[in-house]
């Protein structure tokens, strides 16, 4: 039988004719990732951050996916008014009895400054590239070739020849991102990033028509105070790619329950509804300059037959570091 077969399990482990990027489901606390503009976009001179993803354990292998990043800011020279961001991401993913993996890494650079007399406006400029590798292990696949007329045969030849077992390509990105500081704790901000703008071929049959479409992510947050140290955090996030869009409007609900550098602290927790998709619950704790994260996915979608509404965990971690004070005239961005 032609390639049809492979073809079909493709799909199955999360790769079509029209490939698609990762998933994360906090991605309030990764905008980099989406949006380059955002790299280094905060009060904090370096932050570190990871994030780990297991999803649909219930239904077959698990797809695993790992997002590590370092970031960081400084002013190019000592009167300017922006500053540059500098950051790096490592990404990897592996999916099904294919054992398909993806391993991506690269740079991103920023520049962020004041709009404005009062200094409550910062717009943020970014552009990112990186060098992905796919690879896919074809031992553990069944092909037609292999049954005998009795039964399935391993050791039969799967009589199939596929162009690539791995390869290599390359993904730029850029990102507009602007922000309203309206106090010490509440903001706005809003931003576009678009990935894949170079539109890559992805094919593993030499298809220059399999290509990975440029990504657009439109996001929205708004941190508003309430009452006694609570704040309320709505956010919509807005993908699309290709004929694919992806909505995640939330909430977050934020206890602030100490303000101070040296005793700082702060819970969180909220809601996600990925349209047509599930429901993601979130859980943050902050202490001092660490930033510790937990998610679940609940399945909703035609899956759920066979998912039982089991959808996947996800935790991350940030640690935030800045050398010196905060001073009244610095750039503020208060979004973790």
């Amino acid at each position: 039988m032609k390639r049809i077969a492979f073809l079909l399990l493709l799909i199955l482990v999360g790769t079509s004719l029209v490939a698609q990027d990762i998933h994360i489901s906090q991605m309030e606390r990764v905008t980099f990732y989406f949006n380059p503009a955002q790299t280094g976009f905060m009060k904090e001179k370096m932050r570190f951050s990871s994030n780990v993803k297991s999803q649909w354990s219930s239904v077959t292998v698990p797809f695993n996916e790992y997002l590590l990043a370092g970031e960081m800011n400084f002013k190019p020279y000592k009167r300017s008014k922006g500053k540059l961001g500098l950051g790096i991401s490592l990404m990897y993913e592996k999916a099904g009895d294919s054992k398909l993996q993806t391993f991506s890494s690269g740079p991103a650079l920023s520049y962020f400054f004041p709009v404005g007399l009062f200094k409550k406006s910062y717009v943020s400029l970014g552009l990112s590239t990186e060098i992905n590798q796919k690879s896919i292990s074809y031992d553990a696949l069944n092909f037609d070739n292999q049954f005998n007329g009795w039964y399935f045969d391993p050791t039969l030849p799967m009589g199939e020849n596929f162009t690539y077992k791995n390869f290599l390509y390359l993904t730029i990105s850029t990102g507009v991102s602007y922000m309203y500081y309206m106090s010490k704790n509440e903001f706005f901000q809003a931003g576009l990033g678009i990935k894949n703008l170079n539109t890559p071929s992805v094919s593993w049959l030499s298809d220059k028509n399999v290509q990975l479409k440029p990504r657009s992510t439109f996001s929205f947050l708004l941190q508003k105070s309430s009452i006694y140290g609570f704040y309320v955090k709505p956010f919509v996030f807005v993908s699309f790619q290709s004929t694919q869009s992806e909505w995640l409007p939330g909430v977050l609900f934020v206890w602030l329950k100490n303000d101070e550098k040296s005793t700082y602290q702060a819970l969180s927790t909220g809601l996600t509804w990925r349209v047509k998709d599930g429901i993601v619950w979130s859980g943050y704790y902050d202490f001092l300059n660490y930033r510790f994260g937990v998610s679940y996915d609940v399945n909703l979608s035609k899956l759920m037959k066979a998912s039982y509404g089991r959808g996947g965990f996800e935790v991350s971690f940030i640690y935030l570091h800045s050398p010196h004070e905060a001073r009244a005239n610095q750039i503020v961005c208060p979004i973790f």
